[in-house]
């Protein structure tokens, strides 16, 4: 069975273009990194590191030459950004100068675009009560319930630095 399961993740993770097609090669393709605006950098990181365990890269700074790429009109660009990674998923926070920090993160799962991440924990309680300990805001509301064939699952959000919600999720 795991044998299965490692054999469909290699052929999920390769795809190939009617280019490689006709070379016969494959292309593989690899989650890089998420990125995450932030109006803060230096508290950004302070609360990934300090309080989710994240590690934390060198600092860089961009200007103009990444202005198509970050789709801002009138071409001028300026920000710091810093990789952060933990369990393999590695997250760019970017504190843009100019423009500045623009919009508000989704109050609502249902809005379009990325809305929360989720991390596993032992102890959703004392996790919402810890993660506040840091400055988030536990959203009591948010809080759910469900058994199902898996078990036993609860959920909790809290919102943290610029609004953005961690979803915390217990197994049981």
């Amino acid at each position: 069975m795991l044998r299965d399961f490692r054999q469909r993740l290699t052929q999920n993770a390769q795809r190939t273009s009617p280019i490689a097609d006709a070379y016969d090669l494959t292309m593989t393709i690899l989650l890089s990194h998420i990125g995450l605006a932030v109006s803060d950098l230096d508290a950004a990181v302070s609360f990934f590191t300090e309080a989710l365990g994240f590690e934390a890269g060198g600092t860089f700074a961009s200007g103009d030459e990444v202005a198509d790429l970050a789709e801002i009109d009138g071409g001028r660009a300026q920000m710091r950004m810093r990789y952060i990674v933990k369990d393999g998923v590695r997250i760019e926070l970017m504190c843009w100068t100019v423009p500045g920090p623009m919009g508000t993160p989704s109050p609502s799962r249902a809005q379009l675009g990325l809305t929360h991440l989720c991390i596993q924990v032992d102890d959703v309680d004392a996790e919402a009560a810890r993660l506040a300990s840091y400055g988030a805001t536990i959203l009591q509301r948010t809080r759910t319930e469900v058994q199902n064939e898996t078990g036993h699952i609860v959920m909790l959000c809290v919102s943290v630095l610029d609004g953005l919600r961690i979803e915390l999720l217990q197994r049981g």
